[in-house]
């Protein structure tokens, strides 16, 4: 199969979440969305795709990378901070 010919299927995932906290101290289980919150082509045939947390809004977990890209992709872009993406070569 060409490189060009290779099928790729981006969808949100639903996962469990054990360290879900509102304050940053008290953790909970919670069930979240994985899912791409933005698709970049960075060369022809080429994309980054980047994952966000559907209670990334709301959730305090500073290790979280799903967490921590949700909010640089809605706010100003916090230094330091490198979010989660894959990149996809088709």
């Amino acid at each position: 199969m060409a490189q060009s010919d290779k099928q790729v299927v981006i969808q949100p995932t639903s996962e469990p979440c054990f360290d879900f906290t509102t304050d940053g101290v008290y953790r909970q289980k919670k069930t979240v969305i994985i899912s791409p919150i933005k698709i970049d082509e960075y060369d022809h045939n080429k994309f980054k795709v980047t994952y966000g947390c559907s209670r990334g809004i709301f959730c305090k977990d500073e290790e979280c990378r799903y967490v921590r890209h949700f909010k640089t992709e809605r706010e100003e872009p916090v230094a330091g901070v490198e979010a989660f993406s894959s990149h996809i070569d088709r």
